[in-house]
């Protein structure tokens, strides 16, 4: 049984499933692609997520943090304006609005825009550049090909030619014993 604690709170989302819940529901998350799979007694369950709602909820819970960063900082100064005489909460007020416009110019200097991330499940891997195919790694030393079946030109393998008689008497034997699996 999972228990769900209902609370009256400004969110952008409706529920949040934290790992103990999808634990115990054995759902399999996958964030770029905005999808939840769990099992049931039909078979695979799908959950999934709209790409804009996703976009709209990430916006707005963005937006509602700088809120309560706002209300904090607000009630901080508020509790220190009336722990401290006039005059010096006149001056204190005249530091925190020039520390408040430093600040906001160095925001609009280093985060001048919003960079919107491309959710299109489709474009998760970048495409490889024209001119360099998909190549496999080369051997770091020279390799010779191993007839696992004699006579079967086939069903070969390459092994490193710099490998001592006895080490490599014990890496055929097992190959060849196995063939099905290796070649």
């Amino acid at each position: 049984m999972i228990k769900f604690y209902v609370i009256n709170s400004a969110s952008p989302y409706n529920i949040i499933l934290g790992r103990p819940t999808l634990s115990k529901l054995r759902a399999i998350t996958s964030t770029p692609h905005l999808k939840v799979k769990f099992p049931t007694p039909q078979g695979v369950g799908i959950l999934k997520a709209e790409p804009e709602v996703a976009e709209r909820c990430y916006r707005a819970a963005l937006a509602m943090g700088e809120t309560h960063k706002a209300n904090r900082k607000k009630a901080a100064l508020k509790q220190q304006q009336e722990s401290v005489p006039l005059r010096a909460t006149k001056k204190a007020a005249r530091q925190a609005a020039h520390q408040a416009r430093i600040a906001k110019q160095r925001k609009k200097r280093k985060f001048g825009q919003i960079l919107t991330v491309e959710t299109d499940p489709c474009m998760r891997d970048p495409p490889e550049p024209a001119g360099h195919p998909n190549t496999r790694p080369s051997p770091v030393e020279e390799t010779e090909k191993i007839e696992l079946v004699q006579e079967d030109a086939e069903k070969v393998v390459s092994i490193g030619t710099g490998l001592n008689e006895t080490l490599r008497a014990r890496l055929i034997h097992p190959l060849r014993e196995y063939v099905d699996i290796f070649a």
